[in-house]
């Protein structure tokens, strides 16, 4: 009778759930052979095998600048690929680093993936530590020359510098005969097929594995003990039955790596606290607002022309009636964004893809029709708003206007696409910046009475007309594209930090960077009201965007009307470039296709410069795109509260009780009121 000590000594053991990441340090770009991707297939193979996820990257085929700051854009740079690159480090429970030996060192892609390691050492985590802690380290060398020992004791000595755990043995690597002889991979080496290497990368390659699901498991779960080997019973045991020498060899490779660990399970089992000590505020401060930014983004869609035509002409109707709307409206979308981001965060996924990973084809098919026709509407009128504001501006034809806003929102795009999504939020959120001087700049001139604004906030209604207005408002703040985008764009930024201190941490600035993002919609949202308020009520000419330009001049000035005027424009070019990348996110999570931007550009491009070709009225064509965006609301807030509402999708980030039935009030809430807005403007 075998026992269940032998059973567990003959089944492989299995790391599910591990994340492995291997950067090759070869100078060759892809695809010339590196021999040191050789030896990275035989350890990451085994890992594969074991049930480890595995991510590969050559530093050299991306563009890392030089420097010690996390993103070196910021300090001159042109490109810097390194921030995506870091949150790849960052998902990885283990990293490898791997590089040939040139003249007895590591190569100089190797001395700067180190460097650029060291300078995110400034980014902490909850606790105050290296962002690396928690993670094991260990480094792959070749050559054909002495010194695998001498690269390896750089590299490993660097890795737990920056807060990796380095379990024992964990280096491994071939060198060939001295001097120009053969490399790894090449005929006749015997790299392949050397014994000891193999050996000592199988070692390496289960100490990782080990060290590193022990960093991951809960310190009550963390082994206190080692059993003893075949033929040394513990007191009070019985003796196993005979074994195979197979099940043997197993068990005391499995004895002699519990062996090894026992002492770091000990330090693991405490936690280390020191980075505590040396927690500065300022760098805890700076690091916060470096994370900033996804909201910022997603926030553009709260500032659109849609928003302009639907807060311009409830003030001028209005007044201070339906300024309370505005604020339960961005109250409401903070909430959204909130669950968004946060979907994104836990998962690993953006919401199309959660949403399409439970689904059939054809139903996909079908949620996608729907995405896309909405994406392609709030396309429509922003690229119509930045047609507007040049036409204010410039007096400019139209289609004129609707061709300069497609291209410059697609330069943005490629800002994106070719430097990064750093300096993409950070070009969006200074568009941000302008549409919220160019719409609350009348508050220089004259400032609304206090007692009207506080009437304004006092929830009630005067007629149908209103209601209407008040549903376009809702309409126009609770957008379906940014719903979707949002969780792309913070799962992208932060990556998927697994269950613990860092993930508490990101969600906490998340928190704060959707509070600072929709506070400033929400301000300018409320400014646009105020000054309509002000300045047009009673006037017959604010009907259309143009009209409230004019009322703007002839009250305010030219100087305030033309910062209405950029603020427009601004508002039209960010909110293009968003919503286009929106389509093109919804498209990849839900169909698992990619289309060139470009592409992309033209097709969603033509039927905004079609509505402007033919002389539809703009204003009117910007309304009826917020009940095309209504109809997609349901859609994509009634599935986000749920899936975050769910334990088997979000495990123990699960929104609390009170969360989740709020989120189902403001979900059922936003989606009648959009069906109330579809139905007010069908009937007229």
């Amino acid at each position: 009778m075998t026992t269940t000590s032998d059973q567990n000594a003959a089944a492989p053991p299995r790391f599910d759930g591990l994340r492995a990441l291997f950067i090759n340090a070869t100078l060759k770009r892809s695809p010339e052979l590196s021999h040191t991707d050789g030896l990275i297939e035989r350890s990451s193979g085994i890992m594969r095998e074991h049930g480890v996820q595995v991510d590969t990257l050559r530093a050299v085929d991306h563009d890392i600048a030089t420097g010690v700051w996390p993103d070196m854009t910021e300090h001159g740079w042109a490109t810097d690929e390194w921030p995506a690159l870091y949150r790849r480090v960052l998902d990885a429970h283990i990293l490898v680093l791997c590089g040939p030996i040139w003249l007895g060192d590591n190569s100089s892609v190797m001395k700067r993936v180190i460097e650029r390691l060291y300078a995110c050492s400034s980014l902490l985590n909850e606790d105050g530590q290296y962002a690396y802690y928690g993670r094991a380290g260990g480094c792959l060398i070749t050559g054909n020359e002495d010194g695998v020992k001498h690269c390896a004791m750089n590299v490993l000595y660097s890795l737990q510098h920056l807060g990796y755990t380095i379990p024992p043995q964990a280096d491994a690597g071939w060198i060939g005969e001295a001097g120009p002889g053969p490399s790894y991979l090449d005929p006749g080496s015997g790299g392949p097929e050397n014994d000891f290497t193999n050996r000592n990368t199988t070692f390496m390659t289960f100490n990782l594995m080990h060290i590193a699901q022990m960093l991951r498991a809960p310190a009550a779960s963390r082994p206190t003990a080692i059993n003893a080997p075949s033929g040394t019973p513990a007191a009070g045991r019985t003796s196993p039955t005979p074994t195979t020498d197979s099940q043997r060899r197993s068990r005391v490779a499995r004895w002699l790596v519990a062996g090894e660990f026992r002492l770091l399970s000990h330090l693991c089992s405490r936690g280390s606290k020191v980075g505590e000590l040396a927690q500065d505020t300022r760098t805890s401060l700076k690091t916060s607002w470096y994370l900033l930014g996804p909201a910022f983004v997603a926030a553009i869609a709260y500032v659109d022309p849609g928003n302009v035509a639907a807060n311009v002409s409830s003030g001028a109707q209005f007044g201070y009636l339906l300024l309370w709307v505005i604020v339960a409206a961005n109250v409401m979308a903070a909430l959204v964004q909130y669950l968004s981001a946060k979907l994104g965060l836990v998962t690993g996924r953006s919401l199309p893809e959660a949403i399409g990973k439970r689904m059939g084809r054809p139903a996909r098919l079908a949620y996608w029709a729907q995405a896309e026709i909405v994406a392609m509407a709030t396309d429509v009128a922003e690229v119509i708003g930045g047609a507007i504001a040049l036409r204010i501006m410039f007096n400019l034809p139209l289609p004129i206007g609707g061709i300069i806003t497609g291209v410059v929102s697609l330069l943005l795009l490629t800002i994106q696409d070719r430097r990064g999504q750093r300096l993409f939020e950070r070009v969006i959120t200074a568009l941000l910046l302008v549409i919220a001087i160019g719409f609350t700049a009348s508050f220089f001139v004259v400032t609304p009475p206090p007692n009207a604004v506080l009437g304004g906030l006092a929830p009630r209604f005067q007629g149908t007309e209103s209601v209407l207005l008040a549903a376009a408002i809702m309409g126009a703040t609770v957008m379906p594209h940014a719903v979707y985008l949002h969780s792309g764009l913070a799962r992208d930024r932060h990556g998927h930090p697994d269950p613990g201190p860092q993930r508490r941490r990101l969600l906490r600035v998340t928190r704060w960077d959707v509070g600072l993002a929709m506070l400033i919609a929400g301000g300018v949202n409320a400014a646009m009201l105020l000054v309509a308020a002000l300045n047009m009520r009673g006037r017959g000419d604010t009907a259309s965007i143009e009209g409230a330009y004019h009322a703007v001049h002839d009250t305010l000035g030219a100087t305030i009307a033309v910062l209405f005027a950029v603020g427009l424009l601004a508002s039209g070019l960010a909110s293009s470039s968003v919503g286009a990348y929106a389509g093109a996110m919804i498209m990849q999570g839900l169909l698992h296709w990619s289309v060139p931007m470009l592409v992309r550009r033209l097709i969603t491009l033509g039927p905004a410069l079609a509505i402007l070709t033919l002389g539809f009225d703009p204003t009117r064509t910007l309304v009826l795109s917020q009940v095309v965006l209504s109809f997609g609301i349901p859609f994509a807030v009634l599935p986000l509260v749920k899936l975050t509402g769910s334990p088997a999708v979000m495990g123990g980030d699960t929104n609390h009780r009170a969360t989740t039935w709020v989120g189902w009030v403001v979900a059922v809430m936003v989606s009648l009121l959009n069906v109330m807005l579809i139905y007010l403007t069908v009937t007229g």
